[in-house]
Parts: C-alpha cells; structure tokens; sequence
C-alpha cells in the first residue's frame, strides 16, 4: 500500500482521477483514499476542491457508478453543472424554510410558548 504525504497528496489523487475518464469510470473518495493509505477520505475530497479550483475538470456522479471522474464530453459538463444548480437551488429553498422556522420559534420561545 502506498502512503502520500501532505506534499505529494496532490499529484497523486491527480494521477489516480487521470485514469478514471467519463462517468462511467468514477471512482470513489473512499476507494482514492484507500488507495493512497488512508481510512477515511477527508483529505482527499480537500484535494479535489483544490484541483477544481485550479481548473481540473473533475465531476462527481451521485447515480451509479458514483464517484468522482475526469470529464470526457460536452454531455457530461453539462450534467454536472445541471446538478450542482440543482443542489444550489435545494440549499436555497432549506436556507429559506430554516430561517422563517427558526425566526417563528424564536419569536414563541420569547412569549414563553414552545413546540
């Protein structure tokens, strides 16, 4: 089993993600970290919002085979996109139904009234 360091973590998810073309390749966080030594896989999904940022052009697929992957065509950018503004939207609607919750119990915990 190889073990990454914190200065090479980087370059070796990078070449693990660089074998997984297209959705039907994705990998998994875990199985990446297992790869790389570690138990759990914390550090790895770190590394990949770095790559993100740093132009990688890694997706993630919530339906089978799920995992992360490097994208192969048009189709699969725009899924991707499709779902990270379906999840913005779903954070939206919980960040709004959480607020109007949470300011109503507010309001009755101080006339002394609760659940």
């Amino acid at each position: 089993m190889v073990i990454a360091t914190n200065t090479d973590l980087k370059a070796d998810v990078r070449r693990i993600l660089f074998n997984h073309w297209g959705n039907e390749n994705a990998i998994t966080g875990l199985a990446i970290a297992h790869l790389l030594g570690f138990r759990e896989n914390r550090a790895v999904r770190r590394t990949i919002r770095v790559l993100i940022s740093e132009g990688c052009p890694i997706a993630a697929s919530v339906r089978k085979p799920k995992g992360y992957f490097i994208v192969e065509n048009r189709d699969e950018v725009d899924k991707y996109l499709q779902h990270l503004r379906d999840l913005l939207i779903e954070d939206a609607l919980r960040r709004r139904d959480f607020k109007k919750g949470a300011m109503r119990h507010l309001e009755n915990v101080r006339q002394g009234r609760f659940w």
